[in-house]
């Protein structure tokens, strides 16, 4: 994962530590504050980005769609 990889190489043991024992904590996606803010990226392209609506939040994992070759064609 990119995540781990980026804080093994800026931040020191004792502050990855501190930050998973942040995330230790029971997510209640329903009405409430934010818990978690941000964007999570994975190391095959993809994210996951919070979403809310009305009081209501969740995670929603995401991908680059693939482009049709017509779109692709460019004429000259």
């Amino acid at each position: 994962m990119v995540l781990g990889r980026v804080l093994m190489q800026s931040i020191f043991y004792p502050a990855i530590d501190a930050f998973l024992h942040r995330l230790d904590f029971e997510y209640d996606r329903g009405y409430g504050t934010q818990e978690l803010f941000g964007t999570i990226w994975y190391t095959d392209g993809t994210w996951s980005g919070r979403y809310e609506y009305d009081g209501a939040e969740e995670w929603v994992h995401r991908k680059i769609p693939v482009i049709p070759e017509y779109l692709k064609k460019v004429e000259r």
